[in-house]
This record gives C-alpha cells, sequence and structure tokens, in this order.
C-alpha cells in the first residue's frame, strides 16, 4: 500500500495577485527574507516607470522573473524564522532562496548602474530549479505562525504609530550605585593619598561590575586633567585599545602607523605630570597588564586607575599581588533582586499580579541574582503586551537550573540569555541587532550613525507618510528595552548618545549572522580562519 503522504500532491503555489504582490514590496531586508522586498520594488519600478530598458531586457522578462520570486517566498510570509529553522529541509530550501535574492539584486544593481548584461535566462532556471527542490518536503508539516507568534508579542511594532513603550522603570538596585567599600577603597576625595592607585574589581561575568566602573568613571572622571574607557576583551587588540586611550586622553598621535611601544610612549609622555583616571573595562590576561601598565606613570597627583576582570589572577596581577585593593563583587541578596525585578516590570513588588507572583519568585531565584539577568529576564516580560502565566512559565524554564555549581551555572544563566530575547524579537529587530555584529566588541556605538546605517541598508519597512528615522528611533529603544544594547552615554534629559553590546549578546548575534549568512566576522588575531564558501549578500566586519 503506497504511503499517503507521498501519494497526495503538492498544493500548489498561487500565482501572486496584485495584493500580495504589493504586500511583499513592503518588506524590508531582513536576516530572514534577505532582501525580497526591494528587489521586488526594484524590478516592478523598471516595468512601471515608463523609461527605457537596459538593452536586451524585455518588460515580459522582468514580469517573468518578478512573478517568480515573489511566488517562491509566498509559502514563508506566513511563517516564523524559528519555526522554519526547526526543519532542516526548510532552513536547507530557504538558504538557496535567500542567496538567490542577494546573488539577483546584485547582478541588477550592475545592470542598472553601469549597464552590464543581466542573464534572464540563469536566474530563470534557479527560479525553477528552486521551486522543484522546495517540493521534496511537506510544507504542511510546518506550522503556520499566527500574528501574535510572528511578531513575538511586540505590540509597539506591529503598530508603527504607538510610541515605544518605555520598559524598566527603576534604576539598577545594587549596581546603579557603587558600594560605600569600593569607593572608599578609591579614596577619590582623599587629597592625602597622592599616589597612584589601582582598584580591580574582580566578579562573575552579568554581576554588574562594568555597571559600577562606568558610574564610577562618569561620576567623577571629569574631576581629572585626563580620562579614559577602554574596553579590552578576550581577544585583545593591544594597538587598537592603546590608540582608543591616546585619543580619549587627547594626547598626540605619533606619525605615521605607530606600534604597541610607540602608543605606550606617547601615553606615558602626556600622562607626566597630570592627574588621571582609567577605567581598564574586561581585562582577561596579565601579561596584557604587564604591557599596558608601563604607560602610567606613578607620580603624586592623586591618580587612579579601575580594572575590572572575571580572572582572580588577573586582578592581583594589576594589584601589584595585594589583594586589600580588589573589590570582589557578589551577586544581589534575594531582597536586592525582588527590587530589581519587580521595579522594572511593575515598578513596584506591590504591582505585581498575585497569579504570578509565585512564578516570578522561581523566575528571580534561577536568575542567581545576577543584575545582567533579572534586568534582561524583566525587561523581556516587561515589553510583552499582555500578562500571560503561560508565557512567564515558558521564561522559567527555558532558564538552566542551579545543578551546577555557582560559577557554572551563573555562566549558563547569562549565556541563555542572548537566545530567549533573540527568540522573542519580530524578525524587523532582529535584523537590527544582528547587524550590532558587524562592531568590535567593547566598542562605543553612536547612536545617530547607527539608526543612519539602519536606513541606509533598508532594514525598515515602507510605511506611508512615517520617517524612517523615528521608525529606526523606535527599533532602537526596543532594542534598548529588551536588554540586547546597553546604553553608555545618555543627556541631561535621558536622550541616548551611544550604547554597546554586553560581550555574551555579542557572542550570540555573531553566531547567528553567520549561521544566517548575514555578516562575516574576520579576526586577524585568531590563529585560525575559517571562511565560509559562499557568503552572498553578506557584510564583512573586520576585528583588530
Amino acid at each position: 500500500m503506497e504511503d499517503s503522504d507521498a501519494a497526495s500532491p503538492q498544493p500548489e503555489t498561487p500565482d501572486p495577485d496584485p495584493t500580495s504582490l504589493q504586500e511583499a514590496m513592503q518588506d524590508p531586508v531582513n536576516v530572514w527574507l534577505g532582501p525580497v522586498g526591494p528587489l521586488l520594488r526594484k524590478l516592478h519600478s523598471l516595468t512601471a516607470s515608463g523609461h527605457s530598458l537596459p538593452d536586451g531586457i524585455s518588460a515580459d522578462e522582468i514580469d517573468l522573473l518578478r512573478d517568480g520570486l515573489k511566488k517562491l517566498c509566498a509559502p514563508l510570509q506566513d511563517m516564523s524564522e524559528d519555526e522554519v529553522d526547526a526543519s532542516v529541509m526548510a532552513r536547507w530550501w530557504m538558504k538557496i532562496v535567500r542567496e538567490l535574492y542577494y546573488d539577483t539584486e546584485d547582478h541588477l544593481d550592475e545592470v542598472v548602474g553601469a549597464g552590464a548584461h543581466l542573464n534572464f535566462s540563469e536566474f530563470l532556471a534557479r527560479v525553477k530549479d528552486a521551486g522543484k527542490r522546495r517540493e521534496g518536503f511537506q510544507w504542511s508539516t510546518i506550522k503556520p505562525a499566527d500574528g501574535d507568534r510572528r511578531e513575538a508579542g511586540v505590540s509597539c511594532l506591529t503598530s508603527p504609530e504607538l510610541p515605544v513603550p518605555i520598559c524598566g522603570r527603576s534604576s539598577t538596585v545594587g549596581v546603579a550605585e557603587p558600594p560605600k567599600k569600593l569607593v572608599d577603597l578609591l579614596a577619590l576625595d582623599d587629597d592625602d593619598k597622592q599616589t597612584l592607585k589601582v582598584i580591580s574589581i574582580s566578579g562573575f561575568a552579568g554581576v554588574g561590575k562594568t555597571t559600577v566602573a562606568r558610574t564610577l568613571y562618569h561620576k567623577h572622571a571629569g574631576k581629572f586633567q585626563c580620562r579614559a574607557f577602554v574596553t579590552v576583551s578576550r581577544n585583545p587588540d593591544t594597538r587598537g585599545f592603546l590608540a582608543s586611550m591616546l585619543s580619549q586622553l587627547k594626547a598626540q598621535r605619533p606619525h605615521g602607523f605607530p606600534d604597541v611601544p610607540d602608543l605606550i610612549d606617547a601615553i606615558s609622555k602626556h600622562l607626566q605630570g597630570k592627574r588621571y583616571f582609567i577605567v581598564i573595562d574586561d581585562l582577561w590576561l596579565a601579561s596584557i597588564w604587564n604591557i599596558i601598565s608601563r604607560a602610567f606613570p606613578r607620580g603624586d597627583y592623586c591618580s587612579r586607575i579601575i580594572s575590572t576582570t572575571q580572572i582572580d589572577d588577573v586582578a592581583l596581577a594589576c594589584c601589584s599581588y595585594d589583594s586589600g585593593y580588589i573589590y570582589m563583587m557578589e551577586p544581589l541578596n534575594d531582597h536586592e533582586s525582588r527590587k530589581l525585578f519587580f521595579g522594572r516590570v511593575f515598578g513596584s513588588e506591590d504591582g505585581c499580579p498575585t497569579d504570578i507572583l509565585e512564578v516570578s519568585y522561581m523566575i528571580i531565584r534561577k536568575c542567581g541574582g545576577l543584575p545582567l539577568a533579572i534586568v534582561d529576564i524583566a525587561s523581556l516580560l516587561a515589553c510583552e503586551s499582555s500578562i500571560v502565566l503561560e508565557k512567564w512559565k515558558h521564561v522559567h524554564d527555558s532558564l538552566p537550573s542551579t545543578s551546577e555549581g555557582m560559577k557554572d551555572f551563573l555562566n549558563l544563566i547569562c549565556n541563555s540569555l542572548p537566545h530567549l530575547i533573540y527568540s522573542s524579537l519580530p524578525p524587523r529587530l532582529r535584523t537590527c541587532l544582528l547587524y550590532l555584529s558587524m562592531y568590535p566588541q567593547g566598542c562605543v556605538i553612536k547612536k545617530d550613525e547607527l539608526v543612519k546605517l539602519w536606513v541606509a541598508e533598508g532594514f525598515l519597512s515602507v510605511v506611508g507618510g512615517r520617517d524612517t528615522q523615528d521608525i529606526a528611533e523606535g527599533y532602537f529603544a526596543e532594542l534598548v528595552s529588551r536588554g540586547m544594547v546597553q546604553v553608555v552615554d545618555t543627556s541631561n534629559n535621558g536622550e541616548v548618545f551611544s550604547c554597546t553590546v554586553h560581550q555574551t549578546a555579542l557572542d550570540y548575534i555573531r553566531h547567528k549572522s553567520m549561521e544566517k549568512n548575514f555578516v562575516i566576522t574576520v579576526d586577524y588575531f585568531q590563529s585560525t580562519v575559517h571562511f565560509l564558501t559562499k557568503f552572498a549578500g553578506c557584510r564583512s566586519s573586520l576585528e583588530g
């Protein structure tokens, strides 16, 4: 007896009707469908504008190619990225289609811009081949996403005219205000402590080291003649962060292409006879400290250096092996954790509905007292359009259990957060987020420049009468409220000037970007470089 599934004919995808074509042309560039919207708009404009077509191209050929490309994406428009990713065959086929869209767009640009010849028969053959490959598996086995699941519950983006919700209404308890013991160690206001003092903040990832260091920097750096905040990271570009330090210190840059000794010498000469405050964030190697510490004169001018690290030996090296100058950051206690969590979601614990109070406590316990985990999870839940008990239980079940050792557990928590948050984002926000993998770790990104790049790349939906800059600003605010982007500098009225991406989030989005052939990161400081066999439509990011 024949298998009923094998015998059943594949349903034909209907030819694109004018309404569905118009809808498809409104799609922005995204990591999910690639440039399908802009590509269909370009093809449509060639025949609709009335101007003469390039030699050898007919309107019928353009319409045939456009309709074929639209037909390929038809079964995907009602599905989410996660649902297609769950099917190996669908994921493989989607990659073929996405590369076809990118290749067609690239060649079309060459035809229009440089008068190159476009081989329509080649691209029509690829469209036909992709259609045949699609018949190799059943779309009916992949459950289409409903509207709420496709947009991941982000109400502010399903209706572009609505303002972005302000998620997170309280400051970061236990982190925003530096502990008194740490302030006392720095002795910032003690003129009797004239010599250079180096303090190291040590602790697990996500415990708040960088937040505390940045708060101290913003609060006190203005009292010093010279100041700088640099991030080192696990794969350090020593020359890069020394050059950044030199620039922030407003020192004269050596001529030509200075190497590490030249930069150290320039920094040291500039700091001679001056009072300086420098933060060295995310230091992983004592050997790196031994190199850069040569740039810091030890004159009697009450200068201060703060380092942050997860490695005890590195903290000791920074403090000349005097543990008295190490401040250990500890996770928040239960009271502080509850105050932070409920403050972000409801304003206070009193505002929490009774039916989700117990699962809230369970989520808080699973966060292990990590401010990063608490803030990110709370922000995720605060941005939901409605409070659904099952959703909160799903978040709880998605977090790792405490069966591992404390350090391993906290690392698991930090590493699981980006996937949980990414999965809750709609396609438009996912694309904007993955674009951040272009930037090096620890890079301070100017918000205005970033949103302009999003607009230029075509990541925004075409909305009549709405300023694209305003839409991009809304996307940025949503990523901040979700916890995937961290604010660095703001104005007095709260306007964001710059941001950065936490190490664990950056690691995740780089992995996702490469998985989707969206961004390729080339790290010249790695001993092994892996190249993808093809990266059609990819952007490239250079590390180092």
